[in-house]
């Protein structure tokens, strides 16, 4: 019994024996089982047929093991190369986002340096601050890191970036010069499989987006940077830390050639980076201005409230004290009166309310409002 055979009969023993699952992984086997042959379907599709029909024969005490030829072999076409046009809807994309920022610099570095994602995932703020600078009058900034060791073979590469990068990491970086590169929303480094990721996301929009994306993930970007680059291979190579036979002499030829030929890999026209980057700034400091000036408005109205309470507890303070003192003087007034008559006097005044009153509001008045006195002490009336 030949390889197609057994996996024939033993699909219609699995279907009978073990009932549909209703979710998981499982299904997707029991779906790939339930086909009539594996002919037309992916290496991938295949192998799942084959692991399911194999574990299934083991379990039942077969020993069954086909050669990976007998599986089939479907053409993979492979990473696409991406376009201008992809990048410049991913631009806009990747404004949309929260982490529009970083996205893009990690779009720009990846098509201006032509690095796997797992290299560009280790990179740190400080390479980026400490790389070279090169000012190309009317082109812009380049910067030329360091030599670096790849994450997938060890070989050196030689990362050389663009004005386009470099604006999009300095709107990313701001202030920041130590640290990872990249980071998420929680501030932890940004790892390889994170930069995947992000493009996969991007394939989730398709429906609202002009561009093919079929095919196309981060390392479209190495791709863009290796065939749209008009020099030797062997340059190229060495740029983006592949292996290559030949020395390179003189690695500042091949920082010259990467200044002149930048332009087949620049994605805007010059110094409209700056300028998308410009107004993206511009709008956000507005919207800080906005919320500057409501809380400058909430602390008007608190110091207006405040004043209004300082004068109105001013004034309670005020009328207190011209109670207590107004009490105090009458008592006073009082006691002077009482010690300075006689009992004929006292007797005449008690007897008389009127002129007691009359005496004891005088007192009080001169006491609040003695009369100025002239240089000999004597009163000025």
């Amino acid at each position: 019994m030949n390889g197609r055979s057994i996996i024939k009969a033993s699909k219609t023993a699995h279907l009978r024996f073990f009932p549909a699952p209703s979710a998981g992984k499982d299904r997707d086997i029991y779906k790939a089982c339930e086909c009539s042959g594996y002919r037309g379907y992916s290496a991938r599709a295949a192998r799942l047929i084959y692991k399911s029909v194999r574990f299934f024969l083991h379990a039942c005490g077969f020993k069954f093991s086909m050669d990976r030829e007998d599986l089939g072999r479907n053409v993979y076409s492979g990473t696409r190369r991406m376009d201008r046009e992809h990048i410049i809807e991913l631009w806009e994309v990747f404004n949309e986002d929260f982490s529009g920022k970083r996205n893009r610099a990690l779009l720009m570095l990846g098509k201006d340096s032509g690095l796997r994602v797992s290299d560009m995932a280790g990179l740190t703020a400080s390479q980026f601050w400490e790389a070279k600078k090169r000012e190309v009058p009317g082109v812009g900034e380049f910067r030329i890191f360091k030599e670096i060791t790849t994450v997938k073979t060890g070989e050196i590469a030689h990362p050389h970036i663009g004005p386009e990068a470099v604006e999009a990491l300095k709107a990313y970086l701001g202030d920041r010069k130590s640290g990872q590169m990249f980071l998420n929303h929680e501030g932890k480094p940004f790892k390889a499989k994170d930069m995947t990721q992000v493009f996969m996301n991007v394939k989730g929009r398709k429906k609202t987006l002009k561009q093919d994306y079929t095919r196309i993930s981060a390392h479209s970007m190495r791709k863009y940077h290796y065939t749209l680059l008009p020099f030797r291979d062997e340059w190229i190579l060495w740029l983006e830390g592949k292996a290559t036979s030949v020395y390179i002499d003189d690695p500042s030829e091949v920082t010259q050639a990467y200044i002149d030929n930048y332009s087949k890999i620049r994605v805007f026209e010059p110094d409209i980076v700056k300028d998308m980057e410009r107004d993206h700034e511009l709008e956000r400091l507005k919207a800080e201005l906005k919320i500057k000036d409501k809380e400058i408005a909430s602390l008007g109205n608190s110091q207006k409230k405040l004043e209004v309470d300082i004068i109105s507890e001013s004034k309670k303070l005020n009328n207190r004290f011209d109670t207590e003192m107004k009490q105090m003087t009458e008592q006073f007034a009082a006691r002077v009166i009482e010690l300075g008559m006689t009992p004929d006097m006292k007797f005449h005044l008690e007897s008389d309310p009127d002129t007691y009153k009359h005496l004891l509001e005088e007192i009080t008045v001169r006491f609040l409002h003695p009369e100025p006195k002239t240089d000999d002490g004597k009163s000025a009336a």
